[in-house]
């Protein structure tokens, strides 16, 4: 298991677990170093700065560029991923629905955290790689010629 958070406070309240490892940085910097390579993500990106107002979809897009093959994304988002018809949101939209779907959480979610935001949750498959044909070897009968 692996938490990426970027506040050095908040990463020291993440329980310590023997499997887990907890690295204190961005997730863009995190990830600029990984290959695909995750079975699983579960995130709940930040939704937006003052300099990016739609910073969760470009995390939604790293963490499916590190997704293996097969692997599940899990996460939770401002439930403008339904409404919105921007480009962006658009196609993030069509790729959720093409891979997998989304729900809205009730509104009242995460208000015992100081925050009243709609939100959904959204799950995405990777697909496998296709099979090679020869993975197996050879098959009975007579080869082409």
């Amino acid at each position: 298991m692996v938490a990426i958070e970027p506040n050095r406070e908040r990463a020291q309240t993440i329980p310590r677990h023997p499997s887990a490892t907890v690295h204190v940085d961005t997730f863009e910097r995190y990830a600029e170093t990984r290959a695909a390579s995750f079975a699983s993500i579960i995130m709940n990106p930040p939704y937006s700065t003052s300099e990016n107002r739609t910073l969760w979809i470009d995390r939604l897009h790293i963490a499916w560029r590190l997704l293996a093959p097969g692997g599940r994304l899990v996460a939770i988002l401002p439930n403008g991923l339904t409404f919105r018809q921007d480009r962006r949101h658009r196609e993030l939209r069509e790729l959720v629905k093409s891979q997998g779907d989304y729900r809205d959480l009730p509104a009242d979610s995460f208000i015992s955290s100081g925050t009243g935001v709609r939100t959904v949750v959204a799950w995405m498959s990777r697909p496998t790689l296709p099979r090679c044909p020869f993975a197996d070897g050879p098959t009975t009968g007579t080869s082409p010629t």
